[in-house]
């Protein structure tokens, strides 16, 4: 059986990037379409981060060897996360099968100092 390990986390630095680039590339839309156009009639104030960006958009992942690894470099960033909530995932597909076949048999969530199975919460 092979496997593979990944840790995930929401970066909010990529997160944010996206959100800058996505609002300043509107506002320069609007300018060009109509000049006397404001770009707060495109661009709000109040805008959510979340508004301009996908959750997904902004994973980012790190594979490691073990488990065990995988954990404790969660444990030690887990403030890398948005919501401080990382993720580890271990996937197995058969030897002679390939990553696309892999199934995921263990999923757990940093929460507050301790690991919660995904799979069985």
């Amino acid at each position: 059986m092979k496997s593979s390990v990944r840790v995930e986390w929401v970066d909010e630095d990529k997160a944010r990037r996206l959100y800058v680039g996505r609002r300043n590339a509107a506002a320069r839309k609007a300018r060009e379409i109509d000049p006397t156009r404001s770009a707060t009639d495109v661009v709000g104030v109040d805008d959510n981060l979340w508004d301009w960006v996908e959750m997904d958009e902004a994973v980012e992942t790190r594979n490691f060897p073990s488990l065990g690894m995988a954990k404790g470099w969660a444990e030690k960033n887990f403030t890398r996360d948005v919501f401080e909530t990382p993720r580890v995932y271990r996937n197995e597909w058969p030897d002679e099968g390939s990553e696309l076949e892999a199934e995921t048999v263990v999923q757990l969530e940093y929460q507050a100092g301790s690991w919660v199975d995904l799979a069985t919460s």
